[in-house]
């Protein structure tokens, strides 16, 4: 992960990167990628909930981690902060117990253009064993980068050894059909993604039919468009993936992407609130 500004937050302390250069400890990672905006988390109560969840699954939950890592945040955004930019927050366990680290990351958003014409995607073949939980996954990771890299496009949607669609490297992926129903796959297949999670309640609150579908690829052939949700690219339509082509100018897509940000923005007030 490329690493952005002059300081990072470990175990309680914020360190000046040109002394001491980012040194995350070794071990069982967990972790979050936190939109910010001025130094304030998006959605912060979501991901650190997904973050315990995670922890949970293998560990037991540090006390008061919720707490810890608010606190965190805020002295790293004493030393530096930025207009836009996502925030790492890694919790390792090994032998010595568990480390907190935080530290701002490079992070890339989408540009108009994006949003009006939509992205391209690829195919690769590959899957997280337990998708439902944030971990570390290096060679995943390098492989998913080294295609895009090889190819150009934006993102790779992972795609099962049976066939099925999960999620992007990412993302999440939603398509939608002739009569504007939403289409996603099931929780079970996929990273509870933080804004696939607020995508599906704005769905809910908005009365706009969404089903959850087992599909394989030649499905999508279906759906009239298609869109990804993640901290960087919000809500973002989809051009193409492989040979499939998908309308990027749905006015559905439009209006979960301006109702997103909205909520987003309610998530920012909540955490200056406290």
């Amino acid at each position: 992960m490329d690493y952005a500004g002059n300081y990072y937050f470990l175990d309680g302390e914020v360190f000046d990167n040109s002394v001491n250069i980012h040194r995350q400890p070794e071990g069982v990672a967990f972790y979050e990628v936190i939109r910010t905006s001025n130094g304030y988390p998006w959605f912060f109560d979501d991901h650190i909930k997904r973050l315990e969840n995670g922890i949970s699954s293998k560990f037991n939950l540090p006390e008061g981690i919720k707490e810890t890592i608010k606190a965190g945040i805020k002295r790293l955004v004493t030393k530096e902060t930025f207009e836009e930019k996502n925030l790492n927050v890694t919790v390792t366990f090994n032998a010595s117990g568990y480390s907190l680290f935080i530290a701002f990351v490079e992070s890339f958003y989408p540009d108009k253009e994006m949003y009006t014409n939509g992205v391209r995607m690829i195919t690769l073949k590959a899957e997280r064993h337990n998708p439902g939980v944030k971990i570390v996954n290096v060679s995943l990771r390098k492989a998913v980068n080294d295609r895009l890299k090889f190819t150009g496009a934006y993102e790779a949607l992972l795609i099962k050894e049976n066939g099925i669609i999960t999620e992007g490297s990412r993302s999440n992926i939603f398509f939608v059909d002739n009569d504007n129903t939403i289409v996603t796959s099931p929780d079970y297949l996929v990273l509870p993604g933080i804004t696939r999670q607020s995508v599906i309640k704005i769905c809910q609150d908005e009365a706009i039919k969404l089903i959850y579908k087992e599909m394989i690829l030649s499905d999508v052939s279906c759906f009239k468009s298609a869109f990804i949700t993640g901290t960087s690219p919000m809500v973002m339509p989809v051009k193409t993936i492989d040979e499939f082509t998908f309308d990027a100018s749905s006015p559905l897509i439009k209006r979960l992407r301006g109702l997103y940000i909205e909520r987003a923005e309610d998530s920012i007030q909540a955490f200056k609130d406290r």
